[in-house]
């Protein structure tokens, strides 16, 4: 079930990369008409992160990503 963001947005997929050591988050939202996939680079905690941690730091990205 994908999780709703404002205006529409939906939370479809979440990626975790390993890209030189520092780990990376992708995601892809979509609002049915146009698709973003805003990724962040992980703070040096990101093992202690919860999902909903990082689900929060993914929507702080995305506005930069939105239409």
């Amino acid at each position: 079930m994908p999780y709703n963001y404002r205006g529409g947005w939906e939370l479809r997929e979440i990626e975790f990369k390993l890209c030189r050591k520092h780990p990376v988050i992708a995601a892809k939202m979509t609002n049915g008409n146009e698709t973003i996939s805003p990724s962040i680079e992980l703070p040096e905690n990101y093992k202690s992160l919860t999902l909903w941690d990082v689900i929060d730091l993914l929507w702080r990205e995305a506005p930069r990503e939105l239409p």
